[in-house]
């Protein structure tokens, strides 16, 4: 059976009504963190066609944010979509958090896609997986092996206990 890989951030990317140039697709990762990459957006003939600019990363909200204002121009906007919106749009109105002054002025500049309609689908997921695998873009089964883009909860607390690393 042909096994095809596919990243969530793409599903969403290309779930994503965007009528932008750019947008980065973005889920939450928990503490503090977002799941997130940058896909371009370019219309070919009547097809818009969706390239994934960067890697899927982990990283601070604060990180994404200053990144994104520094890759666009002042007066351009900045599209964000995917399920992790909420939990940027709390992390920018919390007062108790420290933030530097140019995050206030980048509220306005950002259009927020998100909702129930960013969540994932199964409609997308076929659609992107017959792409694939018209493509001749199949693998292994055996060789699939979920991305872990940091360590869990647990694991992080014992790394900061344990003195020395353990022998394997």
């Amino acid at each position: 059976i042909p096994t095809i890989e596919l990243d969530t951030l793409d599903v969403i990317a290309h779930q994503c009504p965007v009528i932008s140039q750019s947008v980065h697709a973005i889920l939450d990762a928990y503490r503090g963190q977002v799941f997130t990459a940058e896909y371009s957006i370019r219309t070919v003939g009547a097809t818009q066609v969706i390239d994934k600019v960067s890697n899927t990363e982990i990283m601070d909200m604060d990180v994404l944010l200053e990144r994104a204002r520094n890759r666009v121009e002042p007066e351009i906007t900045i599209d964000l979509c995917g399920p992790g919106c909420d939990r940027i749009q709390i992390f920018l109105c919390d007062p108790e958090i420290g933030k530097p002054e140019w995050m206030a002025g980048i509220v306005e500049r950002i259009r927020w896609i998100d909702g129930s309609g960013m969540l994932p689908n199964a409609e997308t997921v076929a659609k992107l997986g017959i792409e694939k695998l018209q493509a001749g873009q199949v693998m292994d089964p055996f060789l699939l092996k979920p991305q872990y883009y940091r360590g869990s909860a647990a694991e992080e607390v014992a790394a900061k206990l344990l003195p020395y690393p353990r022998a394997e």
